[in-house]
């Protein structure tokens, strides 16, 4: 199924993200397409997964970027 597909995917990525500074760029959605062998969908829905979690921040047309993290 494609939603525990992208909540795998969500999982490592939110592992590597972990490891980042607030405001890092995260690589664009075909490279981590490539990187995990998935869609470009199961990559957005990972994505909107972090972002709701308020691990990372969509800007269109600049990328994805690792939040700023709550005291």
């Amino acid at each position: 199924s494609n939603d525990n597909r992208s909540s795998a995917v969500a999982a490592q990525i939110r592992a590597e993200v972990a490891d980042l500074s607030p405001g890092d760029k995260l690589p664009g959605v075909r490279e981590l397409s490539g990187r995990f062998h998935a869609s470009a969908a199961t990559i957005s829905a990972a994505l909107a997964e972090l972002s709701a979690l308020g691990l990372v921040r969509a800007e269109p047309g600049r990328g994805t970027f690792v939040a700023r993290r709550e005291r």
